[in-house]
């Protein structure tokens, strides 16, 4: 390179160096507002005033570290602009900057209002972008004012580029190696006290909900195996002891019926009353609570009847449930029909891992038309089927998660104008047009549903095929007042609660049952009275024998939640009560009580630990 192409760079250099830093500071700035969200104070233990001076000084100190680190990183991209001539070339790294800063803005607004951040499933599923529960805030008004916000920080940023560009003094002033060496050295002695630190303490609760953060302990290792590296997978130990199976001489027909985001109390005559008029044939269980608060856990808590725990290690081994092995075992004709992608949930990897030939999504645009051609594709499954061979079907609907049915579907509600966006209801129209367009979409799946309970008429096979109607998660419409709309926000009865209804062979017409029952009592309850297997139902299921009726849980066992962040999502487990009182589960080992209502509970809960340690063993009961 020639001297004087050499001369030229130089300056450019440092001028972006100090651009680089100015930039940094300001994303500190932005990132400062995350300690002020509700939704990080409202999830964190009690401690005293000495150990929270403690925990917000090293994550502040840890944050903002990261947060230069991460900008100066980023910023390398923009880099090669160096080589550009005029004004282009401030343009262009002035544009830059004003993006990545937008982008820590826009996620620091989502996470004081929601409580979650961006997450990868946002970046990378862009088939999903307006079907994500993130990107409903991405409706027109909010797009206007982020771009505006965007061209408003380009010209400040331009200004600013543009001054370092003609400063002289900072080619010899030393400043930026004292914001490095300040910075690089909070970022190194934070990491240091992580690494050799013993303690549970609640230094480190503050971290799993920040930006950028990725935290990894011994009680992660044991308790979140879905968190910690594939170098602390955990080997499988299930089930506990061979199946022990006796022969089915007159198999019956298994079909689940689910909807996605689901509340217990939309189940009823009015919203759905195919489904509804359905299960007055069998028996309704009214106090039923799902194994989590979103699609991954519930399913997995549905099909498994073990806790979510489990996770990982069976993802990993792609391990299927025993249910579908004993069905394919007694050569059974398999029929699964999602409405949404398989491979978001990793589907094809845990519970329909053995399942050849998978149907992994449905055509359409919009999730009502999902919905309505996964309706169609039973339907063409179910009529060239061999009606004397035994089969099992999982239809899954997804309409209702979104409050989406089509344009010119009308019932007994006032219809919306297409797709309702939760911000912008909630915004605009308030919990009323929220509760409305929810209502209309779960009455358009009920009314998908009539054409599969009048197929199983037409063939005879009602009475002899052994349906379950129920939901993988519940779905809050704002009904705790603290502005949290759908799901994986918290353990209350709105987003645990869901239907569960069982009609067909065994199960007593027009019967009610009101005691606490679970996803983890499908499971025993299918293995033991439709499939042949003996086994003690430890050796497969924390579940319960529904048609025993004679035992129930303390809790239901490490029902979950979700945070999202930017580069993961962390999973927080809990156990719940009949009262809908959770015991929430913090990766220091600490824990904190909340009543149904998602407030903080500040009594003392040490007459609840024995419950703790009674079931926290079924956390891993299946792991070796």
């Amino acid at each position: 390179m020639s001297l004087k192409i050499t001369n030229l760079i130089t300056p450019r250099c440092i001028s972006y160096y100090y651009f680089t830093i100015a930039n940094s500071l300001f994303a500190v700035i932005v990132a400062s507002f995350y300690f002020f969200s509700k939704s990080l104070s409202n999830n964190l233990p009690e401690y005293s005033i000495g150990k929270y001076i403690n925990a917000i000084t090293y994550n502040l100190a840890n944050h903002f570290s990261i947060i230069v680190l991460c900008f100066a990183i980023i910023n390398l991209i923009a880099l090669p602009t160096i080589l550009i001539k005029g004004k282009l070339r401030l343009i262009i790294q002035a544009v830059f900057a004003s993006a990545l800063l937008s982008l820590l803005m826009l996620d620091t607004y989502i996470f004081y209002s929601e409580g979650i951040h961006l997450t990868d499933l946002f970046f990378t599923k862009l088939s999903h972008l307006f079907t994500n529960d993130i990107s409903l805030l991405l409706k027109w008004p909010y797009i206007k004012n982020i771009v505006l916000f965007w061209c408003l920080l380009s010209i400040l940023e331009y200004q600013l580029v543009k001054k370092l560009e003609y400063t002289a003094w900072l080619q010899n002033n030393n400043i930026g190696k004292k914001f490095i060496t300040f910075f690089a050295t909070l970022l190194i002695a934070t990491q240091l006290i992580y690494f050799f630190s013993k303690s549970n303490s609640c230094v480190f609760e503050l971290s799993r909900h920040l930006p950028f953060q990725y935290r990894n302990n011994l009680f992660l290792d044991k308790i979140y195996p879905e968190l910690t590296e594939n170098t602390n997978l955990k080997d499988i130990n299930y089930p506990l002891q061979p199946l022990i199976t006796t022969e089915v001489t007159a198999p019956k027909n298994i079909l689940i019926i689910a909807v996605d985001a689901w509340r217990a109390d939309c189940f009823n005559e009015q919203d759905s009353p195919n489904l509804w008029q359905l299960a007055q044939t069998g028996t309704i269980f009214n106090n039923h609570i799902s194994t989590a608060n979103h699609t991954r856990h519930g399913l997995f808590g549905l099909f498994y009847g073990i806790p979510s725990t489990h996770w990982y290690s069976f993802f990993t081994h792609q391990q299927s449930p025993v249910v579908i092995d004993r069905l394919q075992q007694l050569n059974y004709e398999l029929g699964i029909f999602i409405s949404t992608q398989v491979k978001e949930d990793k589907l094809d990897k845990t519970i329909f891992s053995n399942v050849s030939n998978l149907r992994m999504h449905s055509a359409g645009a919009t999730p009502s038309e999902w919905d309505e051609n996964t309706t169609k594709d039973w339907l063409n499954w179910y009529n060239n089927l061999d009606k004397s061979k035994p089969w099992f079907s999982f239809v899954f609907y997804f309409a209702a998660h979104d409050h989406d049915f089509p344009t010119d579907y009308t019932n007994k509600y006032q219809p919306t104008a297409g797709k309702i966006r939760y911000a912008d209801l909630a915004k605009m129209q308030g919990k009323s047009g929220m509760v409305e367009s929810y209502k209309i979409s779960v009455h358009y799946i009920d009314s998908l549903t009539k054409k599969i309970i009048t197929a199983l008429k037409t063939n005879n096979q009602l009475q002899d095929t052994l349906i379950i109607i129920t939901s993988d998660h519940g779905h809050e419409l704002n009904d705790n007042l603290q502005n949290q709309w759908g799901h994986s926000t918290n353990f209350t009865e709105y987003q645990l609660k869901v239907p569960f209804a069982i009609t067909g062979p065994k199960f007593n017409s027009n019967s009610i049952i009101g005691k606490r029952t679970t996803h983890y009592d499908v499971i025993p309850t299918i293995m033991t009275n439709f499939l042949g297997v003996s086994n003690d139902s430890i050796d497969y299921t924390i579940g319960n024998d529904l048609l025993k009726n004679n035992k129930t849980n303390n809790y239901s066992i490490a029902a979950t939640t979700r945070w999202g962040s930017i580069f993961n999502s962390v999973i927080t487990f809990g156990f719940v009560d009949d009262n809908y009182q959770a015991i929430k589960l913090f990766p220091s080992g600490k824990y904190k009580l909340f009543n149904k209502y998602n407030r903080n509970m500040l009594n003392n809960i040490n007459h609840k630990e024995k419950n703790i340690l009674d079931i926290i063993q079924y956390m891993t009961k299946y792991l070796k």
